[in-house]
């Protein structure tokens, strides 16, 4: 029986007892090319593009409230760039939490890791929110341009963007309160919350920006053609400008989506993977009362009476293939947290 030391996708290394060599797959990269790529990848390009966020959205901000916030438009953009540079402010923090993956730091600056994602994703639910605003504010412009100014009012959208603030908020606070440690296991409590305050706020406003920006592009393209039948200098030159704004909108809407939609995906996915692995012990296998051979300090040299190999040990944690110390033999790529 080989004992095999395993990196998980997190950085840290679990050690795996294999009853059978052949099912083991020999890493890509070696430990220490996975540490320079998170160096490269966490301190270079996130850390980089999360500074560059900080001060343009600081100048975004600044700007609008020197234009003022008595039109509606500038509300919304000056709640986006408020939303994201907290965004881009948690970025940073994750940045510094990454160090625990590459050196032996203490737990507080992993703890510190989850707290900030608790402020993450309810901002980017919420600036998901405020894009899908801005896109029904464009179409409303587009369908009805004599009435939007009596339906979008500056109360109104005040009203929405502070109740969308509301519910990220509620679901943020819950994540801290409900959610106990150890933070780098799965737990279903977190991916719930998580679902319900960037999963499907997200993924609705996927569907509201895509389906407004395709009615407007239709509308637009429709406007152009009707001035190209025209033979006027003017009017070319107003269909070239057309022509920029169309691919300028269908630009910035493909933009979002494939920034939303990735991780959406994973928490919904990863939701179904929780399911199937808080099922793994309805075998009658009872994990914390497995009679088998227990070692001090990390041993994995015995095997428990279900005769299944799984090893426990003295910490309680620790089981073969169990890359978290769950008790749970979940499979290596479920364990995206």
């Amino acid at each position: 029986m080989d004992i095999v030391p395993l990196t998980t996708l997190n950085g840290s290394v679990a050690v795996i007892n294999w009853t059978d060599q052949e099912s083991f797959t020999t890493p890509l990269v070696s430990r220490s090319t996975y540490q320079a790529f998170l160096v490269v990848n966490g301190f270079g390009l996130t850390g980089g593009i999360a500074v560059f966020g900080i001060f343009s959205n600081t100048l975004n901000a600044v700007v609008y409230l020197k234009l003022g916030l008595r039109e509606t438009t500038n509300i919304n953009f000056f709640a986006l760039s408020i939303v994201d540079w907290v965004v881009s402010v948690c970025s940073c923090l994750t940045v510094m939490a990454r160090v625990a993956d590459i050196s032996s730091s203490a737990e507080s600056i992993t703890n510190l890791g989850y707290y900030v994602v608790c402020l993450m994703y309810p901002s980017l639910g919420l600036g998901a929110w405020i894009t899908a605003l801005l896109s029904a504010e464009r179409c409303a412009c587009i369908v009805m341009p004599l009435k939007v100014k009596t339906i979008v009012t500056r109360r109104r959208i005040l009203c929405l963007i502070s109740g969308m603030a509301v519910y990220e908020i509620v679901f943020g606070v819950l994540m801290v309160t409900m959610v106990q440690p150890p933070y780098n296991i799965p737990n279903p409590t977190r991916v719930i919350l998580l679902l319900y305050s960037y999963s499907i706020p997200s993924i609705m406003s996927f569907g509201l920006v895509l389906i407004f920006t395709t009615f407007i592009i239709v509308r637009l393209r429709k406007t152009l053609k009707w001035r190209n039948s025209t033979s006027t200098q003017s009017a070319k030159t107003a269909g070239v400008k057309e022509r920029k704004v169309v691919l300028s909108i269908l630009w910035i809407c493909i933009m979002f989506i494939q920034v939303f939609k990735v991780k959406g995906d994973i928490i919904v996915f990863g939701c179904g993977d929780e399911g199937d692995r808080s099922g793994d012990d309805d075998d009658g296998n009872d994990d914390e009362e497995e009679e088998g051979s227990h070692g001090d300090g990390d041993n994995y040299d015995g095997e428990d009476s279900s005769g299944d190999g799984d090893e426990m040990d003295s910490s309680g944690e620790g089981y073969e293939g169990d890359i978290d110390g769950d008790g749970d033999s979940g499979d290596v790529d479920s364990q995206w947290w």
